[in-house]
Protein backbone atom coordinates (compact mmCIF):
# COMPACT_ATOMS: atom_id res chain seq x y z
CA UNK A 1 0.00 0.00 0.00
CA UNK A 2 1.42 3.73 -0.70
CA UNK A 3 0.34 6.08 1.66
CA UNK A 4 0.69 9.55 0.50
CA UNK A 5 2.74 11.76 3.13
CA UNK A 6 0.73 13.06 5.91
CA UNK A 7 1.88 16.94 6.82
CA UNK A 8 1.12 18.04 9.98
CA UNK A 9 -1.88 20.25 9.39
CA UNK A 10 -3.54 16.54 8.07
CA UNK A 11 -2.70 15.18 11.60
CA UNK A 12 -3.79 18.58 13.45
CA UNK A 13 -7.40 18.46 11.42
CA UNK A 14 -7.71 14.66 12.14
CA UNK A 15 -7.39 15.44 15.85
CA UNK A 16 -10.45 18.13 15.71
CA UNK A 17 -12.74 15.56 15.45
CA UNK A 18 -14.55 15.61 18.95
CA UNK A 19 -13.22 13.26 21.23
CA UNK A 20 -15.95 11.31 23.65
CA UNK A 21 -14.34 12.13 27.38
CA UNK A 22 -15.61 9.93 30.35
CA UNK A 23 -16.52 12.02 32.74
CA UNK A 24 -18.02 9.73 35.72
CA UNK A 25 -15.35 7.37 36.98
CA UNK A 26 -17.03 4.04 38.07
CA UNK A 27 -16.78 3.18 41.48
CA UNK A 28 -13.83 1.71 42.68
CA UNK A 29 -12.05 2.63 39.25
CA UNK A 30 -9.00 5.79 38.69
CA UNK A 31 -7.86 7.95 35.98
CA UNK A 32 -4.86 7.88 34.16
CA UNK A 33 -3.53 9.43 30.91
CA UNK A 34 -1.38 9.03 28.16
CA UNK A 35 1.12 10.28 25.80
CA UNK A 36 1.34 9.72 21.64
CA UNK A 37 4.71 11.10 21.16
CA UNK A 38 5.36 12.69 17.76
CA UNK A 39 8.25 13.43 16.38
CA UNK A 40 9.31 14.31 13.13
CA UNK A 41 11.96 12.25 10.54
CA UNK A 42 13.42 12.95 6.97
CA UNK A 43 11.12 9.65 6.31
CA UNK A 44 7.76 11.20 7.76
CA UNK A 45 6.47 11.20 11.04
CA UNK A 46 6.89 8.58 13.61
CA UNK A 47 5.16 7.78 16.42
CA UNK A 48 7.11 6.58 20.13
CA UNK A 49 6.03 3.76 21.93
CA UNK A 50 7.48 1.95 24.75
CA UNK A 51 8.15 -1.38 26.13
CA UNK A 52 7.41 -1.71 30.19
CA UNK A 53 10.04 -3.69 31.97
CA UNK A 54 8.96 -6.80 34.12
CA UNK A 55 9.21 -4.91 37.13
CA UNK A 56 6.94 -2.30 37.23
CA UNK A 57 3.18 -3.58 39.23
CA UNK A 58 0.70 -4.13 35.92
CA UNK A 59 0.86 -4.76 31.94
CA UNK A 60 4.56 -6.63 32.42
CA UNK A 61 6.47 -6.42 29.00
CA UNK A 62 3.65 -4.46 27.37
CA UNK A 63 3.92 -2.47 24.75
CA UNK A 64 2.83 1.20 25.71
CA UNK A 65 2.42 4.56 25.31
CA UNK A 66 4.30 6.81 28.07
CA UNK A 67 1.83 7.31 30.59
CA UNK A 68 0.21 7.41 34.43
CA UNK A 69 -1.95 7.25 36.87
CA UNK A 70 -3.43 10.68 38.29
CA UNK A 71 -1.23 12.33 41.40
CA UNK A 72 -3.22 14.71 43.44
CA UNK A 73 -0.80 17.60 42.39
CA UNK A 74 -1.98 17.43 38.18
CA UNK A 75 -3.89 20.25 37.43
CA UNK A 76 -5.40 18.60 34.52
CA UNK A 77 -5.38 15.16 32.84
CA UNK A 78 -2.91 16.76 30.26
CA UNK A 79 -0.31 17.35 33.25
CA UNK A 80 -0.31 14.05 34.15
CA UNK A 81 0.72 12.52 30.50
CA UNK A 82 3.50 15.03 30.22
CA UNK A 83 4.72 14.50 33.96
CA UNK A 84 4.69 10.87 32.64
CA UNK A 85 6.44 11.41 29.87
CA UNK A 86 9.37 13.26 31.74
CA UNK A 87 9.58 10.79 33.98
CA UNK A 88 9.42 7.56 32.15
CA UNK A 89 11.50 9.12 28.59
CA UNK A 90 13.24 11.84 30.50
CA UNK A 91 11.42 14.78 28.04
CA UNK A 92 10.89 18.15 29.80
CA UNK A 93 7.03 18.95 29.02
CA UNK A 94 8.17 22.45 27.55
CA UNK A 95 9.81 20.30 24.50
CA UNK A 96 5.96 18.86 24.25
CA UNK A 97 3.91 20.39 22.20
CA UNK A 98 -0.09 18.78 22.64
CA UNK A 99 -1.81 19.10 19.39
CA UNK A 100 -5.05 16.79 20.94
CA UNK A 101 -6.84 14.47 22.34
CA UNK A 102 -8.30 11.33 21.73
CA UNK A 103 -11.01 9.10 23.21
CA UNK A 104 -11.04 8.07 26.82
CA UNK A 105 -10.58 4.38 27.04
CA UNK A 106 -11.55 2.32 29.99
CA UNK A 107 -8.93 -0.91 31.54
CA UNK A 108 -10.82 -3.68 32.48
CA UNK A 109 -8.12 -5.59 34.07
CA UNK A 110 -6.74 -2.90 36.08
CA UNK A 111 -9.53 -0.57 36.31
CA UNK A 112 -8.53 3.04 34.69
CA UNK A 113 -9.76 5.05 32.96
CA UNK A 114 -7.24 6.55 30.46
CA UNK A 115 -7.02 9.85 28.39
CA UNK A 116 -5.21 9.62 25.55
CA UNK A 117 -3.28 13.11 24.02
CA UNK A 118 -1.20 13.50 21.22
CA UNK A 119 2.16 15.71 21.61
CA UNK A 120 4.65 16.80 18.95
CA UNK A 121 8.32 16.37 20.16
CA UNK A 122 11.77 17.56 18.47
CA UNK A 123 12.83 16.31 15.35
CA UNK A 124 15.48 14.53 17.44
CA UNK A 125 13.80 13.85 20.76
CA UNK A 126 16.21 13.46 23.71
CA UNK A 127 15.16 10.24 25.37
CA UNK A 128 16.23 9.26 28.44
CA UNK A 129 14.63 6.15 29.79
CA UNK A 130 13.55 5.63 33.38
CA UNK A 131 15.23 1.87 33.42
CA UNK A 132 13.35 1.06 36.87
CA UNK A 133 10.06 1.42 34.45
CA UNK A 134 10.83 1.17 30.67
CA UNK A 135 12.65 -1.63 28.86
CA UNK A 136 13.12 -0.47 25.26
CA UNK A 137 12.10 2.48 23.63
CA UNK A 138 11.13 2.37 19.49
CA UNK A 139 9.84 4.58 16.93
CA UNK A 140 7.84 3.62 13.73
CA UNK A 141 6.74 5.23 10.72
CA UNK A 142 3.24 6.47 10.76
CA UNK A 143 3.02 4.80 7.28
CA UNK A 144 3.60 1.69 8.40
CA UNK A 145 1.01 1.81 11.11
CA UNK A 146 -1.47 2.66 7.99
CA UNK A 147 -0.42 -0.50 6.43
CA UNK A 148 -4.18 -2.49 6.81
CA UNK A 149 -1.95 -5.61 6.71
CA UNK A 150 -0.19 -5.20 9.98
CA UNK A 151 -3.73 -4.74 11.68
CA UNK A 152 -6.59 -7.56 13.11
CA UNK A 153 -9.28 -7.27 15.54
CA UNK A 154 -9.85 -10.30 17.80
CA UNK A 155 -13.17 -10.90 19.54
CA UNK A 156 -12.28 -11.64 23.13
CA UNK A 157 -15.20 -12.46 26.17
CA UNK A 158 -14.78 -10.06 29.08
CA UNK A 159 -17.48 -10.85 31.43
CA UNK A 160 -19.59 -12.65 29.27
CA UNK A 161 -19.59 -9.95 26.06
CA UNK A 162 -17.71 -9.81 23.37
CA UNK A 163 -14.65 -6.92 23.30
CA UNK A 164 -13.08 -6.26 20.12
CA UNK A 165 -8.71 -6.17 20.58
CA UNK A 166 -6.68 -4.66 18.00
CA UNK A 167 -3.50 -5.95 17.66
CA UNK A 168 -0.82 -4.37 15.69
CA UNK A 169 2.39 -5.87 14.14
CA UNK A 170 4.97 -4.72 13.19
CA UNK A 171 8.83 -6.29 12.82
CA UNK A 172 7.77 -9.03 15.21
CA UNK A 173 6.06 -6.33 17.92
CA UNK A 174 2.64 -7.12 18.75
CA UNK A 175 1.07 -3.46 20.50
CA UNK A 176 -2.42 -4.94 21.70
CA UNK A 177 -3.76 -3.98 24.90
CA UNK A 178 -5.10 -0.25 25.97
CA UNK A 179 -2.34 0.69 23.53
CA UNK A 180 -3.66 -0.95 20.59
CA UNK A 181 -7.40 0.73 21.21
CA UNK A 182 -5.67 3.92 21.41
CA UNK A 183 -3.64 3.84 18.64
CA UNK A 184 -6.90 2.12 16.60
CA UNK A 185 -8.61 5.46 17.54
CA UNK A 186 -5.42 7.67 16.25
CA UNK A 187 -5.22 5.75 13.28
CA UNK A 188 -8.65 5.93 12.29
CA UNK A 189 -8.93 9.69 12.62
CA UNK A 190 -5.76 9.57 10.17
CA UNK A 191 -7.24 7.65 7.70
CA UNK A 192 -9.30 10.33 7.34
CA UNK A 193 -6.13 12.24 5.40
CA UNK A 194 -4.94 9.75 3.14
CA UNK A 195 -4.45 9.57 -0.30
CA UNK A 196 -3.76 6.20 -1.50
Amino acid sequence: MSVAPLDLDDIREALALPHRPIHRVPSGWRRAAVLLPLHPTPHGWHLIFTRRTEDVPTHKGQISFPGGRVEPADPDLATTALRETHEELGVPPHQVQLIGRLDDVQTRVSRYVVSPFVGLLPSDPPLQPNPAEIADVFSVPLADLLDPAIHHVEWWEYAGRPVPLHFYTWRGTTIWGLTGAILADFLRRLQRRIVF
